[in-house]
């Protein structure tokens, strides 16, 4: 038997398989950097989603919309599963092209150097290209059609990297609290302080910006309060007639209404819900607690960033203030948290705030006695924390007094407390009404 034809059947089969297995080669690595294209065009589509593309899927694809809404409330295992599987398939490709190059360049000379160049240049080129970049420039323009399409594939790669989604996720998160902890931050609220008194004066206003959000971090909401002596409020009782005239008098417009004592706060009337109402024929028939709205209650304690939180997510201005035992003790408002911040801001209701002091001359003043401890520190330009030791639960200049004194001081009687020299210009026999300040010398 001639073996030359049988030699010649077997090169041609080989050449044939080979050529086969070359042509899947390149078909399975071009189906994966599309797989690449798409997962990877995902990433950008989930987390570009716009309100307005979650309602539009709402409306032309309820199952698509509920699937892409449960993946974005776990938004770390959503794009843990999308980088794992992208991870996955661009390995693929890198394998796959692996043996393909060394198929293709077996027989030159050099193959090893030649087998190199390709697989840091030609594969990681479409593998960007082709894996990367165009997918997510196209996702970009389109992502609520792009999440729509991918977001079954993306529920079942998530169901099949499950188990590697739970360990990397859990390390992340171990890792994250540890790398926080070593990091976080190491200056203190007085090293702050003292770097900000260190400012140049040209930047006094930013200065008093920053001395404000510092001292915030200390701040209690009964630090700012009005005190319940100091509220105005309306009685649930009073007739429309006798409301209007009142609230002409205050001049505010918000107030709380009571029912027989500030104890017993119904909620607080708005006062542009009464405008309406004013020309009404037969005010006294007007029933005008029905426009009565609820009110929001804080305790003393709360600190003043927590409180504008607050009224920042329920959109409200004003809060009444309670003591440990639930009784009111006063009502802050927005206008007095951000005055910690900015500075005091006026109105044409307020009272002008000279006539809660005098400055006699550069040493003395001359202080309304109500006055709250916070902005007696501010208009003498000293560091509120001074009076810590001795003030107790005081918040205001004749609490200050009180509190060391132990009793209600007689007039011209002279105390000096942290330095300050304060004289009783006047009080009577419930209460102290005016007081001179003499600042301490510097060298004290």
């Amino acid at each position: 038997m001639d073996p030359e034809p049988f030699i010649s059947s077997t090169i041609l089969l080989s050449t044939t398989f080979s050529t086969k297995f070359l042509i899947t080669e390149i078909l399975v690595i071009i189906f994966l950097l599309f797989c690449s294209g798409m997962i990877s065009a995902s990433e950008v589509a989930f987390f570009s989603l716009s309100a307005k593309d979650l309602n539009k899927l709402k409306k032309t694809s309820n199952k698509a919309f509920k699937r892409i809404t449960q993946q974005l409330e776990k938004p770390n295992w959503l794009l843990s599963t999308i980088l794992i599987a992208n991870n996955f398939v661009n390995i693929a490709i890198v394998i796959i092209s692996t043996y393909l190059t060394k198929y293709l360049f077996s027989g030159i000379e050099g193959n090893q150097i030649v087998y190199i160049l390709l697989q840091l240049v030609l594969v990681t080129f479409l593998i960007l290209l082709f894996g990367e970049i165009m997918p997510k420039i196209f996702a970009a323009k389109s992502p609520a059609k792009t999440a729509k399409t991918m977001s079954l594939p993306i529920s079942f790669l998530s169901i099949v990297f499950h188990p590697i989604n739970y360990i990397l996720i859990k390390s992340t998160n171990i890792i994250n609290k540890r790398f926080q902890k070593i990091h976080k931050s190491k200056i203190s609220l007085e090293e702050l302080s003292h770097v900000i008194e260190l400012a140049s004066e040209d930047l006094k206003n930013d200065k008093e910006m920053l001395e404000g959000i510092v001292n915030s971090a200390n701040l209690s909401v009964k630090e700012i309060m009005t005190s319940r002596v100091d509220v105005f409020a309306l009685n649930f009782s009073l007739t429309f007639p006798e409301v209007i005239e009142k609230i002409v008098i205050s001049g505010f417009s918000r107030i709380p209404v009571y029912v027989e004592n500030l104890d017993n706060i119904k909620g607080v009337l708005y006062i542009k819900d009464v405008l309406p109402y004013i020309y009404l024929q037969n005010k006294d028939d007007f029933k005008w607690q029905k426009l009565i709205r609820t009110h929001f209650i804080v305790p003393e304690s709360k600190n003043i960033n927590d409180l504008l939180k607050d009224f920042q997510d329920k959109k409200l201005h004003i809060a009444i203030v309670v003591d440990e035992y639930g009784g009111v003790s006063g009502l802050a408002t927005l206008e007095d948290v951000l005055e910690e911040f900015v500075g005091e801001i006026n109105d044409e209701s307020d009272e002008d705030e000279e006539t809660l002091f005098v400055k006699l001359d550069e040493k003395t003043f001359e202080f309304d006695a109500k006055i709250s401890l916070v902005d007696f520190c501010k208009i003498v330009d000293v560091d509120y924390s001074v009076f810590n030791e001795i003030k107790g639960d005081s918040d205001s200049l004749a609490g200050l007094i009180l509190e060391v004194n132990g009793e209600i001081p007689k007039q011209n009687k002279v105390l000096e407390i942290a330095g300050f020299l304060f004289t009783i210009i006047e009080s009577d026999k419930r209460k102290i009404i005016k007081i001179k300040t003499k600042l301490p010398n510097e060298n004290q």
